[in-house]
């Protein structure tokens, strides 16, 4: 009997599904926070060199140009203060004013002190992350996103081999370890580490909340699923600009509250159920025995007589071994589609960090703009959700693609405010387009034993394009729009490539490796595409057979 007929005789949305999804909605709002709590705590203020204890930030005074360098600038018309040196003055301080008398030529700076107008305490203050330790800061910056990607793959395979929930769990705990390791480090070593682990472990709970999602639910639902996680997930980013602004972008205070946050879902542990798709898959029977019950009863769904001899095969868990996702690349289908696929979610993170370098510019208030992006990616998000009902789940992935790509080509090639706001705002609108459609179709297309991992892999190839992007973007030294044609090049030919993905609109998800390479990328209706009442129908019939008899 297949699950999807079995998910749908127990209610394609009902009480207990509605309730394990509004739950993991939630979820969403501290995995946005992490993933973006790097752009607050690595925030840079002004700063220039510290010539006497107890001195405070100035924008200007006869003591500062006395005892810092300054350059004018034609290009702003501004003078410009040295940050990292500083004349060796003696200073006299008296209530009136200080005098100062030079002494020699500017020397290299040991302290700083730093303008906490806006930013009340960051890590580049913390830990003096600023001249010959700037690039320190472009590390602190990129170590999340680098435990993303080893803990997409790793713990992505683990949740195939040792089960969705006992990950989901175990992640969320480090998590929370990793949170008050890196509130509390006395260094910046330790606070690098515990950034890593911070992003190693988080990953994991996102891409597990996204897979419980998608498997719990039938066919129809999958897209409003994907629709209302992502849609969380931009409202935990506002609140994360929110939180931000009321601690002052404290760093402590605001890590400290993030991490303290994930306390709440502790509890979860006692309400989600384990993945009825991977407990069928890895044959264990009694767990899935137990698991339709309780939605049965949830669902005030009354089982017959025979469900459970005629829905699974035994009733005792049978010997099987996990699949990796080496056996995944030894299919040259599954294996060509999650290149695609890896392709797909590089360009989509590369472009995304392109279109916010120019929008950037644009707005300089940082607790802007996650409120302003929210207000491109919500409306996005819920396009597409009505998009991948009519035109299908290719065509928008495809089409977004290549309009954020060009949109981005052409915010490059223009000095004009306007046109750069325009296409910039129109690139994040489509760009937010193929995110969510990639997360639908990559879900969609991997089977059961690999969804884990093969999702984990795709999600850190965009990670991948986080990390490398600032570096890309440093090519703009040799011409400015080169790193931005680049971005937008390589996202015309991932929507291009787009198109060879297979066809998953109104198809159950596939089950075992030989479902998934049956998935083909033809339009014309296949015996696994009917709708939820067709299922039904088809089960209730095959159990009142099987009564007769």
């Amino acid at each position: 009997m297949e699950i999807e007929e079995v998910l749908t005789y127990l209610g394609c949305f009902g009480r207990y599904q509605r309730f394990i999804f509004f739950l993991i909605c939630f979820v969403m709002l501290p995995c946005a926070m992490v993933r973006h709590v790097s752009v607050f705590l690595g925030a840079s203020p002004d700063y220039y060199c510290k010539v006497y204890d107890n001195q405070t930030y100035e924008l200007d005074s006869s003591l500062k140009q006395c005892t810092i360098p300054r350059e004018f600038d034609n290009a702003t018309n501004q003078w410009v203060w040295d940050q990292c040196r500083y004349y060796d003055v003696d200073i006299n301080i008296t209530h009136t004013s200080p005098d100062c008398f030079p002494s020699g030529e500017a020397s290299t700076c040991q302290n700083w002190v730093f303008d906490r107008s806006q930013f009340d305490d960051t890590i580049v203050s913390e830990f003096d992350l600023v001249c010959d330790r700037e690039w320190l800061l472009g590390l602190s910056r990129v170590m999340i996103p680098i435990g993303n990607i080893f803990g997409a793959i790793i713990l992505g395979q683990v949740a195939d081999i040792y089960g969705r929930k006992h990950t989901f769990f175990t992640s969320l705990l480090f998590t929370f370890i990793a949170g008050f390791m890196t509130t509390f480090s006395p260094n910046l070593i330790t606070h690098l580490i515990g950034q890593f682990g911070l992003g190693f472990f988080h990953t994991a709970v996102y891409i597990v909340a996204m897979v419980i999602g998608i498997e719990i639910v039938t066919t129809n639902y999958r897209p409003m699923v994907i629709t209302m996680f992502l849609s969380f997930h931009v409202v935990g980013s506002m609140l994360l600009s929110m939180l931000a602004y009321v601690v002052n972008n404290n760093w402590q205070r605001l890590l400290f509250t993030v991490s303290i946050s994930w306390l709440i879902y502790f509890p979860y542990y006692w309400l989600i159920p384990e993945s009825l798709r991977w407990l069928i898959d890895q044959r264990r029977y009694m767990k899935a025995h137990s698991v339709i019950d309780k939605i049965s009863r949830h669902n005030d769904i009354e089982l017959p007589p025979n469900f459970f001899s005629k829905t699974l095969p035994s009733f005792m868990d049978e010997r099987h071994h996990p699949a990796t996702l080496l056996s995944a690349f030894k299919r040259r289908h599954i294996a060509f589609r999650v290149f695609v696929a890896c392709l797909v979610w590089f360009t989509i993170f590369c472009t995304s960090y392109g279109i916010n370098v120019k929008s950037t510019t644009l707005l300089v208030n940082p607790y802007l703009r996650p409120l302003v992006g929210a207000a491109v990616e919500l409306p996005a998000f819920f396009l597409t959700w009505l998009f991948v009902h009519t035109i299908g789940r290719r065509i928008v992935l495809s089409i977004s693609m290549l309009l954020a790509g060009m949109s981005l080509i052409a915010s490059s090639l223009t000095n004009q405010v306007i046109i750069i706001i325009t296409f910039a705002f129109l690139g994040k609108l489509f760009i937010s387009c193929s995110y969510a459609v990639a997360h639908l179709m990559t879900l969609e297309f991997l089977p059961t034993p690999v969804r884990g991992v093969g999702f984990g892999v795709a999600i850190a190839s965009g990670c991948v394009g986080t990390v490398v992007s600032p570096f890309i973007e440093k090519l703009g030294v040799a011409w400015l729009p080169l790193p931005f044609i680049l971005f937008g090049g390589t996202t015309i030919v991932a929507g291009i490539l787009a198109l060879f993905l297979p066809k998953t609109f109104n198809r159950k998800l596939p089950e075992t490796f030989e479902e998934g390479v049956a998935m083909k990328r033809s339009d014309s209706k296949s015996k696994n595409e009917v709708s939820d009442a067709e299922k039904a129908e088809e089960l209730t019939e095959h159990l009142a057979e099987v009564d007769e008899d």
